[in-house]
């Protein structure tokens, strides 16, 4: 990667903004825990995390593991390359990019499983919307998360499934909560989203559709991950993080209730909203199967430029069987 491409990348994101860390540290912790600082969008795929976290179970593992919430995953991406933090949750395909840019990262694990029979990421259409295929898309401007996000592979993937031609769609960056103003405004025909942004949307009368099938029936759509400089200097450290991360994804899948609140207060939608929103499914193993699915989505839509082995991105000491 040259100088000048790294520059772009880190740049590309400069103007996120990051809020206050949501944690302290818990009172069992040991005396000198390992410090992690996370990075990701606050959006319903970080509950593992935020539950690990708020219940002290970090702590009790010997990490004292802070959180800061960014405006997406391009974002996160951009600052844990630079540096400033040590892990981030992101969209997967957006770790892509950064790869074949010669950004050296390396995916600890799923944060999210994308499974058909229950998604919980798609596009958003304006009510009354008269969309109906790929052609209708040819022309027009779509809202992404990022350029190299899920969202963008997905609706490429779908467009050309659906009688269109993806390389005639202009994308734009907008975030989750601007695309519904985005719409009224009529400034694009259709944006990318995921729970909760989804729920809040369709219970006002957007019209939505679970484009992210396209891509395949179940894959990894985002995930954990971190530099290859800090996982090799902090191993033991990087391992822990992600059993006790699985450990709770999987206590999450099967008491999504016990969340509801949690989850409420970390991305300030309403509970009664929450109650209503159908949960992320947590991911609790990484299967390099489900992240090449995606990698060679991309490729085929002209979202990257070639596709590649998932294993040059997955960091061995990590997974778990």
């Amino acid at each position: 990667m040259t100088p000048a491409a790294r520059r772009r990348f880190l740049a590309s994101s400069a103007a996120a903004l990051f809020a206050t860390p949501l944690l302290a540290r818990g009172a069992n912790a040991q005396a000198t825990p390992t410090p992690i600082k996370v990075a990701s969008s606050p959006n319903d795929d970080l509950t593992a995390i935020v539950y690990a976290s708020k219940s002290g179970i970090y702590q009790k593992a010997g990490l004292d593991v802070r959180i800061e919430k960014s405006s997406s995953g391009a974002a996160v991406a951009a600052a844990v390359a630079a540096g400033a933090f040590d892990i981030g949750k992101s969209s997967t395909s957006t770790i892509f990019d950064a790869h074949l840019r010669g950004v050296p990262f390396t995916i600890l694990g799923p944060a999210a499983d994308y499974d058909s029979k229950a998604p919980y990421g798609g596009f958003l259409f304006a009510p009354g919307s008269t969309f109906k295929g790929g052609k209708d898309a040819e022309g027009q401007t779509v809202a992404v998360s990022s350029l190299s996000s899920v969202g963008r592979v997905a609706f490429a993937a779908w467009g050309d499934q659906h009688g269109g031609a993806s390389r005639a769609v202009k994308f734009v960056e907008i975030p989750f909560p601007a695309v519904p103003p985005a719409l009224d405004q009529q400034r694009i025909i259709a944006g990318e989203t995921t729970q909760p942004t989804q729920q809040l949307a369709i219970a006002k009368g957007y019209r939505y559709v679970p484009i992210f099938s396209a891509v395949a029936l179940h894959f990894s759509g985002a995930v954990i991950f971190s530099t290859k400089t800090f996982s090799a200097a902090h191993p033991e450290a990087v391992r822990t993080f992600m059993k006790v991360t699985y450990d709770s994804a999987r206590y999450c899948n099967a008491h999504p209730d016990a969340t509801l609140q949690m989850m409420s207060d970390f991305n300030g939608v309403p509970l009664e909203v929450m109650q209503k929103t159908p949960r992320v499914i947590l991911g609790t193993e990484l299967v390099a199967s489900e992240v090449q699915s995606l990698i060679d989505a991309a490729a085929k839509c002209g979202v990257l430029p070639h596709a590649f082995p998932a294993r040059e991105l997955i960091d061995a000491n990590v997974v778990f069987r």
